[in-house]
């Protein structure tokens, strides 16, 4: 998705006085608390309710031989059970871990492989300090927007129709 980066988006966000920033490919886990662990634990416990219907018998079949969808109220119930069982705690690390605890150290983007260390040194920098970093954000945001967004299997069918071959 690009939209959140086009000109427009942009002008309008910078004429109601809103900054923006781009988060590089790949960080999004690393810096938003439901994808830290909020979503694994829930994920975990809807599966588990989902398991539960397809083992009780109670799936309703097309004639095809399809299992029906369960009905909305159903699922709303899963929802809400799979909420009320995540732990707290487990929400509460996954928001310090974004960021909103006191010691950068234990923000999971500190432990990121590549921008981790990068990430350290510039947050223990006074603010004019790292507001002068090495890259100037404005090119950044024009080069964004001539990216372009592949899904894995788009670009792997870009690149056999140009005739690359992986072995």
């Amino acid at each position: 998705m690009r939209a959140h980066i086009s000109r427009d988006v942009k002008a309008k966000c910078q004429s109601r006085g809103i900054e923006m920033c781009v988060i590089p490919g790949g960080l999004t886990p690393y810096l938003e608390a439901e994808d830290i662990a909020i979503y694994r634990s829930f994920k975990d416990i809807l599966c588990g309710e989902i398991n539960a219907r397809e083992e009780s018998g109670d799936v309703q079949y097309t004639r095809g031989g399809n299992p029906r969808p369960p009905a909305v109220a159903t699922v709303c119930g899963w929802i809400r059970r799979a909420w009320r069982a995540t732990d707290s705690d487990t929400v509460i690390n996954s928001i310090s871990a974004a960021g909103f605890s006191e010691n950068p150290y234990d923000w999971f983007i500190a432990r990121h492989e590549v921008y981790g260390e990068r990430f350290l040194d510039s947050w223990a920098m006074p603010d004019a300090e790292s507001e002068a970093d090495t890259f100037n954000v404005g090119e950044i945001d024009d080069a964004l927007d001539e990216v372009t967004i592949w899904h894995k299997e788009q670009r792997l069918g870009a690149l056999l129709c140009r005739g690359h071959h992986f072995d």
